[in-house]
């Protein structure tokens, strides 16, 4: 009688482990999915942010050549 009660107390525990590992599966698919839109968008906005340094690099380029010329 006390295994068949050990049993059941180890089958719940199992269950609620079950439980906790799927919920966190879920948090983890969601936290995947957002750091993906992330790195799409930091992506899309390098290329904007390399663009503006060039352009700023080419301006004071052209400046500093004004100046010497």
């Amino acid at each position: 009688l006390s295994i068949n009660n050990e049993l059941e107390t180890h089958l719940e525990l199992l269950d609620e482990t079950d439980e906790a590992a799927d919920r966190t599966a879920g948090r983890l698919n969601i936290a995947q999915r957002k750091l993906d839109d992330f790195r799409r968008t930091a992506k899309k906005h390098r290329t904007c942010y390399s663009m503006l340094v060039l352009v700023l690099v080419l301006i004071i380029t052209v400046g500093i050549l004004r100046i010497i010329i």
